[in-house]
C-alpha cells in the first residue's frame, strides 16, 4: 500500500503488544460479522490470542493494515507441511474496503511464504464471499474439490 492512501503494512512481530493484539481482537470479531455463517459469536479474546501464539502461526507473518494506529485489516500466514502455507483469517473493515487491502496482504502473505522456502499455498473462502473470490481467483487460486462441509440441525 502507498503512504499516499494512508494505509501501511506491517507484522505484529513488529508491533506486539497486548493493546495490539487487542486492536486485531476487536477487528476480527468485526470482520467475522461479515461472513456469511448462520450464527457468529464473538470469539474471546483468550482463544484468539492463543491462536496467535501456535506454533504453526508463523512468527512475522501476521500481516497488518493500519492507518495511523488504526488497524483496517489483517492475514494470517501458517504453516501446515514443509512446501505448503495456508493464509486465512483475513478481513478488512467494512469502512476501507474496496481499496486493495485485502489483495495488498495476500500478496505480501505470497512473498513472505516464498522467502521461508514454501512451494504451494492454500486458502479458504465462503462460497457466499464474492469479493474475496475474486481476490483469490486473481492472485492463481484455484478450487480443490477436497471436502465439503455439511451441517445437520438436531432437534432439542
Amino acid at each position: 500500500m502507498s503512504s499516499r492512501s494512508g494505509i501501511v503494512l506491517t507484522t505484529l512481530a513488529e508491533e506486539d503488544n497486548e493493546a495490539n493484539r487487542r486492536k486485531l481482537w476487536e477487528l476480527s470479531n468485526l470482520t467475522r460479522h461479515d461472513v456469511p455463517h448462520d450464527v457468529i459469536e464473538d470469539q474471546p479474546f483468550e482463544i484468539f490470542t492463543d491462536l496467535l501464539d501456535r506454533p504453526e502461526a508463523l512468527p512475522g507473518c501476521l500481516l497488518i493494515a493500519r492507518q495511523g494506529d488504526r488497524y483496517v485489516g489483517f492475514s494470517l500466514l501458517v504453516h501446515q507441511t514443509p512446501e505448503r502455507a495456508l493464509t486465512g483469517m483475513t478481513g478488512v473493515h467494512r469502512d476501507f474496503r474496496n481499496r486493495g487491502i485485502a489483495l495488498a496482504m495476500k500478496v505480501r502473505s505470497v512473498r513472505l511464504a516464498r522467502n521461508r522456502g514454501y512451494k504451494a499455498m492454500r486458502t479458504f473462502n465462503h462460497v457466499n464471499n464474492p469479493a474475496m473470490l475474486a481476490v483469490n481467483t486473481r492472485l492463481g487460486y484455484a478450487p480443490l474439490p477436497d471436502s465439503i462441509t455439511f451441517r445437520k440441525d438436531l432437534a432439542t
